[in-house]
């Protein structure tokens, strides 16, 4: 068990979040962000919905839409990143927070059930 180093006490209590979903389909299609056209609508839509409910409650003020929670992209290139022990492939779709602690949990976990859901993998890693 790897010991976790903390400076103060301020440090647990700031910890900002990053995260990417690292999303598949693994079918042998060519994989542009069309083919996740259903998707990325379904996420949107859900997003959208759920930061209008927060909005009205006083939640999420600084997020008007998805866009500023997440960008989706598809990867051009293989990648493997060491320090945070993820990587993806040529067509895997990436979905990042924007910046620290930009996508609400419920968000989260929307995305990892509505891409099962839709047939792909999906992989969450939280980059600190």
């Amino acid at each position: 068990m790897k010991e976790l180093k903390i400076q103060s006490i301020v440090d647990m209590i700031t910890n900002s979040s990053s995260e990417i979903f690292i999303i598949k389909d693994e079918t042998d299609t060519e994989m542009t962000l069309e083919n996740y056209n259903g998707f990325l609508k379904d996420l949107e839509s859900y997003t959208n919905l759920f930061l209008e409910k927060e909005h009205m409650s006083g939640s999420y003020s600084s997020f008007d839409s998805a866009e500023d929670c997440y960008e989706a992209s598809i990867a051009e290139r293989k990648h493997f990143d060491p320090f945070y022990e993820y990587g993806y492939d040529i067509g895997d779709l990436l979905i990042e927070s924007q910046s620290d602690n930009t996508i609400p949990w419920e968000v989260m976990d929307y995305i990892e059930e509505s891409a099962r859901n839709h047939g792909y993998q999906c992989k969450r890693r939280h980059l600190g």
